[in-house]
């Protein structure tokens, strides 16, 4: 949890002096942040009138407990649950496990692109295989023309392997059984192959056992092997094709989640049957060679991710791509003591909002922060929240659904100095992200540089932070004019937790070597412009969207961009003139 500022306006007065955005920035699924309590949902301790939760904000007297939020009284029964509920803030309970049921990948690859581009999906490809979590179970179709569906079929199961079919069209092809390398010094090595099963329509391979197909990392080299070998060919429709797949699998997993990767050319428009997946499980992700105007569009209504492929490291992109974490299915609503609070949606990504619950069908990071409005009422000492959300989340081994319940307060404060010392520049800037986001790029700068001349013409002394973000944001990809870096970059603005984000860049020094981190990703000075530190790397893959390393540093995200400097100087005398 991030708010915009360690203390919240007392007056009225102290509020309409300056328009710093009042907000949360929280992410309801983090892992390991709430305690677990072992009891059902039904049996944690909850008021009658509001149906908030016992929290270590209630207070204790005569037998009595107070709700934090709207202070009804209730009478108090000591148990272990309620002295948990009372010993953390934020606490969880497991509403259902089912065992033995993680995560299902499937994968798409379309084979419809130019000779170029095909061989940088392979590489995409084969660095998303080999970096998929270790309990992972994969189906890979490939997308062709020649046959309607297509899959691999691990080396293992050739010999078991039935189609059952009365189809003569639906086979196996019989090539790419083995091959055997003569390597210096050793004897001749025979490494299997994944060979590829036809099949004439999809409801050929509903009656099958799909476990047939599945790849762990034992085959995955196998895979591997066979795609190397598949070559280029027409594929029709693939988007809709592996939406129609998503769908149909996902039903046949439930309850299990499923996570559908697809490598295609482009994106020709939105399809309107993306509404059926709404009530599934299933992560919907697509790599993408080539951009097209309709990409953003359909960003707002994928439950899932849109990725461009990337020019220069398209293996590093596809480790990246394997190692996101998903949520599924949140419902979480927040209530406030004395406050009243709004979800914002995030103006890429889809969400439904409906008063004080939002409901997300996937978060693409267990991290993926949600954008919580406060409107606080003057004159009081202190605001508590509570926050509840329902999720899903893939756990080795099993599928958890769990119920979490989040307690905080923000303390306020009448000195006006010691307000706005308290804003965290990074998620305030954030939030007004939210807002001149869809903006054109001048327009959109300009809001920005009169938010922060309004504030610094009313307080004075502000933070350098303040100065730094808001004279580089011309330069950030998600308010520039090149659409791809456009997209892109919102995309990595509203996935990424504000305080790792940096929109306020931040320098580091590692070894007599500087690093820039920023909106726009990871900055270092190369020599050759490949070779980057492991710091510098590390840092990178901290971002939920793989943006390449990027050398040389920019000198208006590390230092002050002295041009639009003078210009919010002038603004803030014009405002107190």
């Amino acid at each position: 949890m991030q708010a915009t500022t360690g203390f919240l306006p007392l007056t009225e007065e102290i509020k309409k002096k300056t328009p710093i955005p009042l907000g949360v920035a929280i992410s309801p699924t983090t892992p390991g942040i709430a305690a677990e309590i072992d009891a059902t949902v039904e049996q944690l301790i909850r008021c009658s009138a509001c149906q908030g939760y016992l929290s270590p904000f209630c207070k204790i007297e005569n037998g009595k407990w107070e709700c934090s939020i709207c202070h009804t009284q209730h009478l108090y029964e000591e148990s272990e649950i309620s002295k948990a509920q009372l010993a953390n803030s934020n606490y969880q309970v497991n509403i259902r496990k089912n065992p033995e049921m993680g995560q299902f990948i499937c994968i798409y690859f379309s084979t419809d692109f130019n000779e170029s581009d095909f061989n940088r999906n392979k590489q995409a490809l084969t660095g998303l295989l080999r970096y998929l979590p270790k309990d992972a179970r994969c189906i890979i179709f490939i997308g062709s023309e020649q046959y309607p569906i297509a899959l691999l079929v691990p080396p293992q199961k050739f010999e078991c392997f039935s189609l059952n079919s009365e189809n003569t069209d639906d086979q196996i092809a019989p090539d790419a059984y083995s091959v055997t390398t003569t390597e210096p010094n050793k004897e001749n090595t025979e490494l299997h192959v994944a060979c590829i099963a036809k099949f004439s329509s999809f409801n050929a391979i509903l009656g099958l056992d799909l476990a047939k197909f599945f790849f762990t990392q034992e085959t995955i080299p196998a895979a591997e092997r066979a795609l190397a070998k598949i070559s280029r060919s027409k594929d029709k429709t693939p988007v809709i094709k592996s939406i129609e797949l998503a769908g149909t699998l996902a039903n046949a997993f439930t309850p299990s989640p499923l996570r559908f990767i697809s490598f295609v050319d482009q994106i020709p428009r939105t399809p309107p049957i993306l509404e059926a997946l709404r009530k599934f499980l299933v992560r919907l992700d697509y790599v993408v060679t080539n951009y097209t105007k309709c990409i953003p569009d359909m960003a707002k209504v994928l439950q899932g991710e849109i990725y461009i492929l990337s020019n220069e490291n398209p293996g590093g992109q596809g480790m990246n791509i394997a190692r996101s974490t998903s949520a599924y299915q949140l419902v979480s609503r927040c209530r406030g003591h004395r406050c009243a609070t709004e979800w914002k949606q995030a103006p890429n990504h889809l969400s439904e909002v409906q008063e004080q619950v939002i409901f997300l069908p996937v978060l693409i990071s267990d991290n993926q922060p949600l954008a919580l409005e406060i409107v606080p009422l003057p004159n009081q000492p202190s605001y508590v929240f509570q926050l509840t959300a329902k999720y899903y989340i893939s756990e080795p081994d099993n599928t958890a659904f769990i119920f979490r319940v989040m307690n905080f307060e923000i303390k306020s404060t009448g000195k006006l100095q010691e307000y706005v010392s308290s804003v965290n520049w990074n998620v305030a800037l954030w939030f007004w992200m939210h807002k001149v986001f869809e903006k054109y790029q001048r327009e959109a700068v300009s809001a920005l540089m009169r938010g922060a001349a309004n504030v610094i013409a009313e307080v004075g002394d502000v933070s350098e932070d303040l100065k730094r973000a808001v004279c580089s944001t011309r330069h950030l990809y998600a308010l520039g004019s090149d659409p791809i870096m456009k997209y892109i970059g919102g995309q990595l603005m509203f996935t990424t937790v504000p305080e790792s984000l940096n929109i306020v860049p931040k320098i580091i020094v590692n070894n007599g070597k500087k690093i820039v981190l920023s909106a726009n990703g990871v900055y270092e000075d190369s020599p050759d412009g490949t070779s980057f530190s492991e710091e510098a790397i590390a840092y990178q893959s901290k971002y939920p969207i793989y943006l390449p390393i990027i050398t040389p540093i920019d000198k208006n995200l590390a230092e002050i961009d002295q041009e639009y400097l003078g210009i919010l100087d002038k603004l803030v005398r014009s405002l107190q003139n």
